[in-house]
């Protein structure tokens, strides 16, 4: 791959690779087509019932494939100069959800798939970006990117019809932690119009998992009921175990649950967590929860106060844990409130189970397409509002630079 910077962005091109092949297979001279295959060409054998001598069955494949093979490399030679050009504004690739490759018939692919998942972004006030609106922490893409999933921002401060139209092109909406008010117009407001939306596709068929990730697990609970007791806890920088209540199996999320790891769980410290609010079991059934969600498991603080850590939605595939599997695999913050967070093999493969889950909750048969923005950086994705409008410069755009603020997520 060839990438040349210009002053008003970059190139990509092959040419250089596309000229040794057409020299190694003696067409560097070859008169190029204008498309890779013929339109309408049947690439299927005749089907027949007799028995083949494989002498010949081999000279035939390796004919057909030479004569296949041969018409690429003529396409390549009228390509081979073509470049692939990104201007300093671009800010979208074109993730498709399909490829060219597989049944022979009809070209559709046997396995091709992306899964689009949107991570909700939230409200900020930065001394270092001062422009900046919003963000997404690193860490949640990196979360939802090593289960196999491609991460969507979702922005808050948005119409009801803009959530509409980006649920109807992703698979699932994870909501994330961090130190904003539930009742906010922005990142309270949009969890509010994703769950009534997502509530409604999965009634019309549609299935849309949710996820709710420490702040997004009290969101996802505080939306459903409109009310959410929580009492002060001491559950900050607090690494724990996993408290199974009876009958935890008895769901989507662990019904599949291996018992060497299930062990893990119950035994060890394998997961962070960072809440000052907790919500009591006592609690959870005062405010009708129990109605909505099944408590799947418990923890207790640094005070022996008992509260709910994982919740699944009966009668939806909506998800909440209340502590962080994405800073075990991928948070290394060394501070005076981040001193415990397990980075072992068993924590890592305890999170990871979480992300695998949520990302495979989502059927291939199901994948979308939509443009997803480039995310660059190290620790924060700040989104900035720059009041410009469409015709020349996108109105929401990503700052790729590295955002080293360190706050309390």
């Amino acid at each position: 791959m060839e990438i040349v910077k210009h002053k008003n962005g970059i190139s990509l091109s092959q040419s250089e690779y596309i000229e040794s092949l057409l020299v190694k297979y003696n067409l560097d001279e070859c008169k190029s087509v204008k498309t890779p295959i013929v339109k309408g060409e049947d690439k299927s054998f005749p089907p027949t019932n007799e028995l083949i001598d494989i002498t010949m069955y081999q000279e035939l494949i390796e004919k057909r494939h030479y004569i296949l093979a041969k018409r690429v490399l003529r396409y390549l030679m009228g390509t081979k100069d073509k470049k692939l050009f990104y201007d300093n504004n671009f800010g979208f690739v074109n993730a498709n959800s399909d490829a060219s490759w597989g049944n022979a018939e009809n070209g559709e692919s046997f396995s091709g798939g992306v899964i689009l998942l949107g991570v909700v972004t939230e409200e900020i006030n930065s001394t270092i970006v001062p422009s900046a609106k919003s963000l997404l922490l690193a860490s949640y893409v990196k979360y939802i990117e090593a289960a196999g999933a491609r991460v969507v921002p979702i922005w808050i401060l948005k119409p009801r019809s803009y959530y509409e139209d980006i649920m109807s092109k992703i698979n699932g909406v994870l909501f994330p932690g961090g130190g904003n008010i539930l009742r906010s117009k922005g990142y309270g407001r949009t969890g509010q119009l994703i769950f009534e939306i997502a509530t409604k596709m999965n009634d019309k068929g549609d299935f849309f998992p949710l996820w709710g990730t420490c702040l997004g697990f009290e969101l996802l609970n505080y939306v459903a009921v409109e009310k959410l007791w929580m009492e002060a806890c001491a559950a900050e920088d607090l690494a724990t175990n996993i408290e199974f209540v009876e009958g935890f199996k008895d769901s989507k999320l662990f019904q599949d649950l291996e018992t060497s790891l299930e062990n893990k769980m119950k035994n060890q410290s394998v997961v962070i967590h960072y809440h000052q609010w907790c919500l009591t079991p006592q609690n959870f059934s005062l405010s009708g929860l129990d109605k909505y969600f099944k408590v799947l498991a418990l923890n207790r603080d640094a005070r022996n106060m008992t509260f709910v850590s994982v919740v699944e939605a009966y009668k939806y595939p909506f998800y909440g844990v209340s502590f962080h599997p994405e800073k075990v695999l991928f948070e290394w913050i060394l501070s005076k409130t981040h001193k415990h967070i397990p980075h072992n093999l068993d924590a890592i493969q305890v999170s990871q189970y979480f992300a695998n889950f949520f990302v495979n909750e989502v059927p291939l048969q199901k994948t979308r397409s939509i443009l997803v923005p480039r995310l660059g950086g190290n620790r924060y994705f700040p989104h900035v509002n720059s009041g410009m409008t469409p015709s020349n410069k996108p109105e929401n755009e990503l700052h790729h630079k590295e955002w080293l603020e360190t706050r309390h997520t």
